[in-house]
């Protein structure tokens, strides 16, 4: 059955998101394919279900949309401070010259 594939390949596209997320250095392309997969899962999953079923998945996904994004930012905030010592001690090294 179409949704059925559909479910299981957003959960596997879910569980490789996490994946990318665990890593200390996060793949941004990687993870940036598997959202955009997931977003088109989650819209041809959608258009199979009723009004009912389709609120109560869109709820649902919603919560792990937000902790994708927390995790998400998290990330980027660390890579934005890496980025600002690099630039610093770079400024600093520039003084010698």
């Amino acid at each position: 059955m179409i949704a059925d594939s559909t479910l299981d390949e957003l959960i596997q596209t879910n569980n490789s998101i996490s994946s990318v997320l665990l890593e200390q250095e996060v793949d941004f392309h990687a993870l940036d394919k598997f959202m955009a997969l997931r977003d088109e899962l989650i819209n041809r999953y959608m258009n199979l279900l009723d009004d009912v079923d389709k609120k109560d998945f869109a709820s649902k996904e919603l919560v792990t949309q937000k902790k994708f994004e927390t995790e998400i930012q998290t990330h980027f905030s660390s890579s934005k401070n890496e980025l600002a010592k690099f630039i610093s001690a770079r400024k600093k090294t520039a003084k010698y010259k």
